[in-house]
């Protein structure tokens, strides 16, 4: 299931579900958007991250899965070989898929949030509304929420 839902702050609302998913790159960027605002409300997200081997293309289609007390679990989805900037298209389809489906085996029947994973700077750039179909495609065993996310600055 996909609900969409629109005038709140993600990150204010992470406490409210299971899992936190989001896409980045396999550089261990989370820089701007969703990404940065995890980094900074549960920075042993970001640390956890950048453990990972830097550009590492074997990253690709792979998840990161960090729980630690009473917080949600957060995964992480390498999909993306671009860092930002590059002018290559560092997007891989095949990758997103993969993590999408063992995140959906791992997680059957939690409440995951998320943003629409694919499209930001760091994890893709890809067109919103191609990436929706694929999430619910690959996700059917999910409760997935999608927060369009209200910007903030940090």
């Amino acid at each position: 299931m996909l609900t969409i839902i629109n005038g709140y702050n993600t990150i204010d609302e992470t406490g409210r579900f299971d899992v936190v998913m989001f896409g980045t790159n396999i550089y261990g960027e989370m820089n701007g958007g969703f990404q940065k605002e995890i980094a900074n409300k549960y920075p042993y997200v970001r640390e956890e991250n950048i453990k990972q081997p830097y550009g590492d293309l074997r990253r690709l289609g792979t998840r990161l899965t960090i729980h630690k007390g009473d917080d949600p679990i957060f995964t992480i989805l390498y999909m993306c070989a671009k860092a930002k900037g590059s002018r290559i298209n560092g997007f891989y389809k095949d990758s997103y898929i993969h993590a999408l489906q063992t995140a959906n085996n791992e997680f059957r029947g939690m409440r995951v949030v998320c943003p629409i994973i694919g499209s930001s700077n760091w994890d893709g750039k890809q067109d919103k509304m191609e990436m929706l179909p694929l999430l619910e495609e690959y996700t059917p065993d999910l409760n997935v929420f999608i927060f369009e996310t209200i910007k903030n600055k940090l």
